[in-house]
């Protein structure tokens, strides 16, 4: 019987290596509109790769506290990255509020991937906390994300995937 659609494996380049961001959630963010709730989202891209934006789902509830427990996968090319950027290859993201319009930035994040992994090889967990920059430059906000260790190990400074190890055949499920 062949998969289904849903679960086919994603074919991904040698080179390529996944790299998963679990965004949690932001507080204090600033008001952008006196007329309607926040409805916040956010939006994330790695450097080199501007074509590939992945998004958070819309917090309809949160307000100026948005709540999204998204795991964002990109998959990364470290050498490409590091040849075009050096230490400074990072990731952007920024968080907006639904409008009726257009969409309003609320602000944005930089994030270092040399952080990234350097804080991944100094813990077994690693949660982050960065101050939001509003489009005027001031800082209103945080931004609360988090790394999965348990799937990557670490080959001199590239990021290569493990995948998790089977079920052994007869162990109990917890």
């Amino acid at each position: 019987m062949a998969p289904s659609p849903r679960r086919a494996p994603k074919v991904v380049p040698d080179k390529k290596r996944p790299l998963e961001i679990h965004i949690i959630s932001a507080q204090r963010l600033s008001k952008v509109s006196y007329f309607q709730r926040t409805r916040a989202y956010a939006v994330a891209w790695i450097d080199s790769q501007h074509e590939t934006k992945l998004s958070t789902p819309v917090d309809r509830k949160g307000g100026r506290n948005p709540s999204w427990n998204a795991i964002l996968t990109f998959y990364v090319d470290t050498d490409d990255l590091v040849e075009r950027h050096g230490i400074n290859a990072g990731m952007t993201i920024e968080i907006y509020t639904k409008a009726w319009v257009r969409d309003k930035l609320i602000g944005s994040v930089r994030v270092l991937i040399a952080d990234l992994v350097k804080g991944m090889r100094e813990s077994k967990g690693l949660c982050l906390s960065f101050m939001v920059i509003r489009p005027s430059g001031l800082r209103k906000g945080l931004l609360n994300l988090g790394v999965r260790p348990e799937r990557l190990y670490y080959d001199d400074d590239i990021v290569v995937y493990q995948p998790p190890p089977p079920p052994q055949p007869g162990a109990a499920r917890g």
